[in-house]
């Protein structure tokens, strides 16, 4: 009696096109719809969105009410290139498909990468009458990545200079005779600079 009283509960909290049409699986996905981290979304077989979670709707930059009944395509634009032949693959094969995209979608100002996991939903005779779709943001992960790699790439370069140095002043150690030893420094200066002429004066 308590689990049932939940499962409505859920259900009702989330804005559903059509909540008596659920089935016992999306009534399951239902009680997963608060999710601050993960977006959710339930689409008919034409793709229109019956259910959409708050996290997935702020990862589109478009209200959840301003989602309900439309298609991908009218909510999404021109990304819908990119994600309906996933939506057709679960539709044609009746099984799941998970894969990675990024794009800058109309609403947000930056671009957005994101890991999808769509999922067929079955009817009792095996047909897919709905699609589940769990959406992860990697956003801040990949901005954290790409920072991270910057940083890596300039302490690389930094750690490269104080090398050179140094191998300079062990070349000078060895030799004051810079007439002699200059072409060994302009070498070695060269693997950092790139120069493409070095003159001594």
């Amino acid at each position: 009696m308590f689990a049932e009283a939940r499962d409505f509960d859920a259900v009702n909290r989330i804005p559903f096109a059509h909540p008596e049409a659920l089935t016992d699986p999306e009534k399951l996905l239902a009680a997963y719809f608060s999710s601050t981290t993960v977006g959710l979304a339930i689409f008919d077989t034409g793709l229109r969105y019956l259910a959409i979670n708050k996290a997935l709707a702020e990862m589109h930059g478009v209200p959840t009410a301003d989602h309900l009944g439309k298609t991908v395509r009218e909510v999404l634009g021109n990304f819908a290139d990119r994600i309906e032949p996933e939506f057709q693959r679960v539709l044609a094969t009746g099984e799941g498909v998970n894969f990675e995209v990024s794009a800058q979608l109309l609403q947000q100002p930056e671009a957005g990468h994101w890991i999808a996991h769509y999922l067929p939903i079955k009817d009792n005779s095996g047909t897919v009458t709905r699609i589940g779709a769990v959406v992860v943001d990697l956003t801040a992960q990949k901005r954290l990545e790409e920072s991270l790699k910057d940083t890596g790439e300039r302490l690389r370069k930094e750690m490269e200079r104080l090398r050179m140095v140094l191998d300079v002043s062990g070349i000078l150690a060895t030799n004051w005779d810079l007439q002699l030893v200059f072409p060994r420094i302009s070498a070695r200066i060269r693997r950092v600079l790139r120069q493409e002429y070095a003159s001594f004066a």
